[in-house]
């Protein structure tokens, strides 16, 4: 559980200060996201898991048990994962700077916060 507190408070009081260290034109080390594209692929994520969007289980349910132990484990992802939700291509910008984008994500991570600390 320490670690879960741990992760908890990087997200919310750490994360959005790492992320507007970053340039715009910050080589990528994983993927093919540049670095606003990751920051709205976050914002739409955290959006999911704060269940503001819901998205259909594309996880057979027999494999669900086994899925929800990778995620709730320390084991990283594999570099360049498949994500079937996602195309081949990175979804193109929507906002017009890295701060707008930056802003929404941190609108996002407060939803969260405030969503999980109701139940």
């Amino acid at each position: 559980m320490e670690n879960l507190i741990q992760k908890a408070d990087f997200l919310r009081n750490q994360y959005i200060k790492v992320l507007s260290g970053l340039s715009a034109d910050a080589p990528r080390k994983w993927g093919k996201m540049n670095v606003q594209q990751m920051i709205e692929h976050m914002s739409e994520y955290v959006r999911i898991a704060s269940g503001k969007v819901t998205l259909p289980s594309v996880t057979p349910e027999e494999h669900l048990p086994r899925v929800q132990a990778f995620l709730e484990s320390e084991k990283p992802f594999r570099e360049n994962t498949p994500n079937s939700l996602m195309g081949d291509d990175p979804t193109p910008v929507k906002h017009a700077t890295i701060k707008e984008a930056i802003n929404e994500l941190q609108a996002e991570i407060d939803y969260f916060f405030a969503v999980h600390e109701q139940e």
